[in-house]
């Protein structure tokens, strides 16, 4: 009897000295992060800690942008900072506009059409899975089509920009990465517009919003041109310039239409493939650079600025199932239409096709996107479905490295998966993924 009230005394003295130690420890950061904000050192705190504790995760297997938005998280809902900072969502909007201009840099009208086939067939493909998926959502939760159908764009959707910015440095084969780089763009493009149309509220605000994409289209070519040829002689890198200022200004327009950054932003990137028809000098490659860069450094702040304006209570145990059920129903249907679709198409095994189905899975970007643009569109959805978005767009991030590891058995398979995600350049490794080779990409 003795002994067991000592050991509850120890335990009582343990809990009230950690609970003491954790006050003391959280008023010091508050108080040092409110010195710092007023000597205004915060924001140099702030560009250190986005560029070195999400790489901290990286060995765990968490990309760098789920790090900076986990930073975000806490910062807002731990220690009350940057929650209504006016700088970080100018970077956040720099960020997401340079990382969808790069997304449509890369673009090939010459590849495009070379692979118009399978792109048709792709299309297809994502159409039947995305009507089945919104009729499914409308059904079983009641859900108008419109809800319904963000919600599968959310889930079926792979984010281009972190597929395009990972395939360089991948061990796919060129083939293997031009199919990928296609399916994504294409992907990517018919969201866009199914995006725009769903969040039309009539037939006549669907239909001005892809007017108003049209005259972009037609419009931003010869205005990019026009400028960009009076100024790339006299002032270098002034194109480039003007260009993302095209990007961010694009990105406004659509976004005030419903369809956030990513339209404008993207089409401008396209611009450039007509732009360098009719100059003798090409800067396509030199754009894709300097784009690249760019949403580098930009991009962990767009993260950063979406963990700051995540809602703490759209998290929650239902979330969490429902966002699990999310993965059990969408990650075979992603992965076996890419296998069959290659399988039925160039007759191509199942073995080969699977890493390049695992390398279209995250939907990182875009699906932090659409969390963002349903709960503007519908205040009255319940907070545990986006929340359980947020949580498939976490998990479907990540959950590649877990099938390599325990799902992937055959030493071949395993080393070709392996650097379709994580991004291994040179060889092939012998063995198993090491420290060096864990995600360090969006």
């Amino acid at each position: 009897m003795t002994t067991c009230r000592l050991f509850e005394m120890l335990c009582k003295v343990i809990v009230v000295r950690l609970s003491r130690g954790a006050f003391i420890f959280s008023n010091l950061i508050f108080d040092l992060t409110h010195y710092l904000q007023s000597h205004d050192m915060l924001y140099v705190v702030l560009i250190i800690m986005l560029f070195i504790l999400p790489r901290l995760f990286v060995r765990f297997g968490i990309p760098v942008g789920l790090g900076a938005f986990f930073l975000g998280y806490i910062s807002a809902n731990q220690f009350m900072i940057f929650s209504n900072d006016q700088i970080i969502p100018i970077f956040s909007t720099l960020g997401i506009s340079s990382l969808f201009l790069y997304a449509g840099l890369e673009i090939d009208f010459n590849d495009l059409k070379a692979n118009a086939r399978h792109l048709v067939q792709h299309i297809l493909v994502l159409s039947g899975i995305l009507v089945l998926f919104t009729f499914g959502l409308s059904t079983l939760f009641g859900f108008t089509p419109a809800v319904s159908a963000i919600v599968s764009l959310a889930l079926l959707t792979p984010s281009t920009g972190f597929i395009l910015d990972t395939l360089p440095s991948t061990g796919l084969n060129s083939e293997q990465k031009t199919w990928v780089k296609n399916m994504a763009i294409a992907a990517e493009v018919l969201a866009l517009l199914l995006l725009l149309i769903f969040q039309s509220k009539s037939v006549l605000n669907a239909s001005i919003s892809l007017g108003t994409i049209l005259v972009l289209a037609i419009v931003l070519p010869f205005l990019f041109h026009w400028v960009a040829k009076r100024t790339s002689k006299k002032t270098p890198g002034a194109d480039f310039s003007f260009l993302l200022l095209l990007a961010v200004a694009a990105g406004t327009l659509t976004k005030k239409m419903g369809a956030y950054y990513l339209v404008g932003a993207f089409l401008v990137g396209i611009t450039v493939n007509f732009y360098e028809k009719n100059i003798a000098k090409d800067p396509k490659e030199e754009f894709e650079t300097a784009a690249r860069f760019f949403s580098a450094f930009f991009m962990p702040f767009y993260f950063f600025n979406a963990g700051l304006k995540l809602d703490s209570s759209i998290m929650s145990l239902d979330a969490l199932w429902i966002g699990l059920g999310f993965i059990v129903l969408a990650l075979p249907i992603r992965l076996g239409s890419v296998v069959l679709h290659r399988k039925f198409s160039i007759d191509e095994e199942s073995k080969e096709s699977l890493p390049i189905a695992i390398s279209l899975l995250p939907t990182l970007v875009f699906g932090l996107v659409l969390v963002e643009i349903l709960k503007q569109f519908s205040p009255s959805l319940p907070p545990a479905l986006i929340g359980g978005v947020l949580v498939y767009t976490v998990v479907i991030t990540i959950v590649p490295n877990f099938i390599l590891k325990f799902v992937l058995r055959r030493t071949d398979l395993v080393e070709v998966a392996q650097t379709t995600f994580i991004g291994n350049p040179g060889e092939l490794p012998n063995r198993g993924p090491t420290k060096s080779q864990i995600p360090t990409k969006y």
